[in-house]
């Protein structure tokens, strides 16, 4: 139950920084169009947090397939107990 919960709440996180992510992205394309400089200091400006919310999506997207692969192979082990009671 507890596990479900942090998936789901992992999914949530990676959902919102995607949001972010989407905004950002946006804005540079805005920029770009324009006519900015790539080496500008509002190109920057709006970069940085881009990069943050990219990391963030890296690394709560490895927790999210450790968890899962944790939740699963406690499934399956519990599965495999109950079948050697059944039959040993």
């Amino acid at each position: 139950m507890m596990t479900k919960l942090k998936l789901n709440y992992l999914a949530f996180l990676i959902n919102l920084h995607w949001v972010f992510i989407r905004i950002g992205r946006k804005k540079i394309d805005r920029l770009l169009n324009e006519g900015e400089g790539l080496s500008s200091r509002k190109l920057f400006k709006a970069d940085k947090p881009l990069n943050y919310h990219c990391a963030r999506v890296l690394i709560l997207e490895e927790k999210y397939k450790y968890l899962a692969r944790e939740s699963e192979l406690k499934y399956r082990n519990k599965r495999i107990e109950e079948f050697k009671l059944k039959w040993w």
